[in-house]
């Protein structure tokens, strides 16, 4: 069955002409937020499954992202990827380095997480999922991983792939021609 797309009108804007981006809220009443645990064609009216560029702020009001600035200097690490997403009501982010170490960010500050050689440290063969916003699952070709948000961890040496999603409560795992699913 297609999913149709449809127009979200607005109540109210509101836009403080010093800063476009930053201060760029968009209010609606009647929305209850990000629902990830449906398929798209039977998440309600009233909510989204995803957001992008713009952060939640309160119930029914949605802020611009703020541009991105240079916080923190790696050295000679060089992040391939970055994920930020919440756990637990709080955003989590993790950098993946090309040495295959995997450090977290609190929002000021990196800490090492994982040490070299942990993960293979190639862009292509990284991939993650969120369950149920508590934790995130990484898969890559040296194993699948687990982080909470406190510690990240190797569930599988055996488990490895090169993609990950989660669908209808499961974990999916692809590895050249073949797909895996967890027994969540």
């Amino acid at each position: 069955m297609p999913v149709r797309a449809r127009k979200i009108r607005t109540q109210r804007r509101r836009i403080v002409s010093e800063d476009l981006y930053r201060n760029f809220y968009i209010n609606i009443p009647s929305i209850k937020g990000v629902n990830q645990t449906l398929a798209p064609n039977l998440i309600p009216d009233d909510e989204c499954q995803e957001i992008w560029n713009y952060l939640p702020t309160a119930k029914g009001t949605i802020r611009k992202i703020k541009s991105v600035k240079v916080l923190v200097e790696t050295g000679s690490k060089q992040p391939i990827k970055i994920i930020i997403h919440p756990l637990n009501g709080t955003y989590q982010g993790l950098v993946f380095y090309d040495n295959g170490s995997v450090d977290k960010w609190d929002g000021s500050s990196l800490t090492e997480v994982a040490g070299s050689g942990t993960l293979s440290g190639d862009v292509e063969s990284i991939d993650f999922c969120v369950w149920q916003n508590d934790r995130i699952y990484v898969i890559d070709g040296t194993g699948y991983y687990k982080w909470d948000g406190s510690s990240f961890t190797q569930i599988s040496d055996q488990i490895k792939g090169h993609c990950i999603t989660v669908w209808q409560g499961r974990v999916f795992v692809g590895n050249g021609s073949q797909v895996s699913y967890s027994v969540h």
